[in-house]
């Protein structure tokens, strides 16, 4: 995230208004942290994830 302006890094982490997901993440994922980290994003403001 260094290197984004601030703002940039706010709406990133704002999951308001985002419908619900689906997230599917393999063993051999290269988006394996990546996609975790947002399923956790999603858990943490209360959205449902699957």
């Amino acid at each position: 995230m260094e290197g984004f302006p601030r703002q940039h890094r706010d709406a990133l982490n704002d999951f308001s208004g985002i419908p619900r997901a689906y997230i599917e993440v393999g063993d051999l994922d290269i988006f394996r942290d990546e996609s975790i980290a947002y399923a956790r994003g999603l858990y943490d403001a209360a959205f449902h994830a699957t």
